[in-house]
């Protein structure tokens, strides 16, 4: 029976390290856990349901990355051949979290190369001169005490251009510019807000939904479709932007800092704002309705 016993134990552990790899596999910061208030806006994204995103946010709030490595310890625990005794095992795992955890404390901005502390605000996709990033240098010198991030592959007279602007900015010992990145996901992670500045787009770019699924708040212009899908601070802000063929105009992309600076000075405000953003995000991808969006975009015209 001691032998029964044990077999249960072990494929017990094994079944839980399973579902916490799952768990965490598809956690999201802002789905509901045991310790945030988001699931009354963001809907639960988890593998395993609430039961899941409750067991990864707590395992993400108390260890941080080290939480990855309790269900591979649990994996090892159920192996028949584990012969270390429990103590020196627990010791092991104990050193193992300590380092992970110190390491994954600083986030994405560790690896990124930004401050750890402080806002960060920045555009990732292609940099060209349509994307206009010299509004998003304008846009942070008006917010002041910041760092500048941007990310993706910038085409040649706009690199050209854009180091010109940042040569003679009070951000440019503060700007931080990447380059084309194979995965661009720890770029979107390291922002507060991600910034457009766009002469104009298509209907409603990529970039915002990646931005809006990751929890990053949007600033962006009334250009293309994003007028009619965005909901003005829920998560996203707008520029009024009047002419498609030129920039936009100093003046707005300074009122929409001071409209901002507020907001990202409040911690809990904007933190709501995240949950937002993020609700809002996973909207757009999930149920998305093609034909719906077109017909509520092109109706003025019709």
């Amino acid at each position: 029976m001691q032998g029964v016993g044990r077999w249960v134990l072990r494929a017990g552990l094994g079944v839980i390290a399973l579902v916490l790899l799952l768990s965490l596999g598809s956690f999201h910061p802002l789905d509901p856990h045991l310790f945030t208030q988001g699931s009354a806006i963001a809907p639960v994204q988890n593998l395993c349901g609430t039961v899941g995103a409750n067991l990864a946010g707590l395992l993400q709030t108390l260890l941080g990355i080290g939480g990855w490595l309790v269900p591979p310890y649990l994996l090892w625990e159920a192996w028949p051949s584990a012969k270390r005794r429990w103590t020196e095992r627990l010791a092991w795992l104990g050193l193992a979290l300590a380092t992970w955890t110190a390491l994954g404390a600083f986030g994405p901005r560790l690896w990124t190369g930004l401050p750890e502390a402080g806002t960060v605000v920045g555009y990732v996709g292609q940099i060209d001169a349509r994307k206009d990033p010299a509004g998003v240098v304008r846009f942070a010198e008006a917010l002041g005490d910041v760092s500048l991030l941007f990310a993706g592959r910038e085409e040649p007279e706009t690199t050209a251009a854009l180091g010109a602007r940042l040569a003679n900015s009070p951000l440019r010992d503060r700007t931080l510019r990447l380059g084309p990145q194979a995965d661009l996901g720890p770029a979107f992670a390291a922002l507060d807000l991600y910034a457009m500045t766009s002469r104009n787009e298509g209907f409603f770019p990529i970039a915002l939904i990646e931005a809006l699924e990751r929890g990053v708040p949007v600033l962006a212009p009334t250009v293309g479709g994003i007028g009619t899908v965005m909901r003005d601070g829920e998560g996203g802000f707008l520029i009024p932007k009047p002419d498609d063929r030129k920039g936009i105009p100093e003046s707005l992309l300074v009122a929409a800092a001071a409209r901002l600076a507020p907001l990202l000075a409040d911690p809990e405000a904007w933190a709501d704002q995240r949950r937002k953003a993020h609700a809002f995000g996973l909207g757009l991808t999930r149920g998305y309705d093609a034909a719906a969006r077109f017909r509520e975009a092109v109706a003025p015209w019709l």
